[in-house]
């Protein structure tokens, strides 16, 4: 039997608190985030609560997310601001769902924590009322004093009059994925970091660009790329992924040949000493800075992580005409399914007619 949890303390390590405990006997370290003065001999009331989130995460079997130390009033990078406030917080499923796309709304507006101040945050929420209702702008002005509580920011929310009704939605939220030409979608691999922190495996906590560019070449669904283990569903060297029952969502035990493209991919990433390859991060959130850079405005404000898989699925029936080929990448049991998926586009419709440029001869250079 594996010997049970044995508690944590927080001790002073390098000039920052540090949290450590055992689990199953196996000894960890990791720091807070927050400074220790020289002459501090218990860890402040903020040293103490990172520690106990750090020892709550690990007890639950979840990657604490990587503390930086930073100098009092120092700007961090909301992205890793809020990527640390989901994998700690404690709230139910559904919220957590909520605050995501909160925050992806967020990262449109501010990059760094010292733009998070009283007058662009009021005057953002002023804007959310020509948008939707304020029954919706309370939600997130909610989970907006949460955020800002616990990161430390003293923010100062204006309450919005109960005579305010703000603006029911003009049409549907939830819109069809865009249609992405090859081109746009590399254009994003490109441009998204290898890791996440800085890049660098050295100090990132997770892969991403690896991520997406797998599930460009495979089409697979991201949560059961994000369960893709060394070695029960691959191995390096091999050029198959084995997908088994457990993290395809239709249950479709089958192994998914891999392109040489996706190989090197895994090949980066994937745990010299096994164990599970990409886990459930939140690397989507680095696809809205991206996306606004690469893609066409309309694109880009409704971009997510799954469009990805759609454009695969398009991409692969529009060079291969193989509908079964594609259904069985996708895991899809039913034809119509994998029809969802495919966005009609001018760029098929020129390769129907012998006119895309896979049909136009090479111009000889006179």
């Amino acid at each position: 039997m594996g010997r049970r949890p044995e508690g944590y303390r927080i001790v002073k390590r390098g000039g920052m608190w540090t949290v450590r405990f055992r689990i199953a006997g196996k000894r960890h370290e990791y720091s807070t985030g927050i400074e220790a003065p020289p002459r501090a001999k218990r860890p402040s009331e903020a040293a103490t609560r990172a520690g106990e989130q750090i020892y709550a995460a690990s007890l639950q079997g979840r990657q604490p997310v990587a503390r930086r130390a930073k100098a009092p009033g120092a700007p961090e990078a909301l992205a890793d601001l809020f990527d640390a406030w989901l994998e700690e917080s404690t709230a139910r499923k559904d919220t957590l769902d909520q605050y995501e796309v909160f925050s992806v709304q967020w990262l449109r507006e501010w990059k760094l924590s010292s733009q998070l101040t009283d007058a662009p945050v009021n005057a953002y929420f002023k804007r959310r009322l020509r948008e939707v209702t304020r029954k919706s702008v309370l939600n997130e002005q909610s989970a907006m004093r949460t955020f800002a509580k616990w990161a430390g920011l003293p923010l100062a929310i204006e309450t919005i009059p109960k005579h305010v009704n703000g603006t029911a939605y003009g049409e549907r939220r939830r819109t069809k994925a865009p249609e992405l030409s090859p081109a746009e979608i590399e254009g994003i691999l490109r441009a998204l970091p290898e890791w996440s922190g800085n890049g660098k495996r050295k100090n990132g906590i997770y892969p991403v660009r690896a991520r997406f560019e797998l599930m460009w070449e495979t089409t697979l669904r991201p949560e059961t790329i994000e369960k893709l283990s060394v070695p029960q569903h691959w191995s390096p060297g091999e050029r198959v992924l084995r997908i088994t029952k457990e993290i395809d969502k239709e249950a479709h035990d089958r192994e998914v040949p891999l392109t040489e493209r996706a190989v090197k991919a895994l090949e980066r990433v994937a745990p010299a000493e096994g164990g599970v390859i990409f886990g459930k991060h939140k690397a989507w959130r680095y696809l809205a800075p991206v996306a606004s850079k690469v893609l066409p405005a309309g694109k880009a404000a409704i971009f997510t992580g799954q469009h990805f898989r759609s454009a695969a699925i398009t991409r692969r029936l529009e060079e291969s005409g193989n509908l079964p080929g594609v259904m069985f990448l996708a895991g899809h049991r039913h034809a119509s399914t994998t029809s969802k998926y495919a966005r009609p586009s001018f760029r098929a419709a020129e390769d129907a007619l012998g006119l895309g440029v896979k049909a136009r001869p090479k111009r000889v250079a006179r």
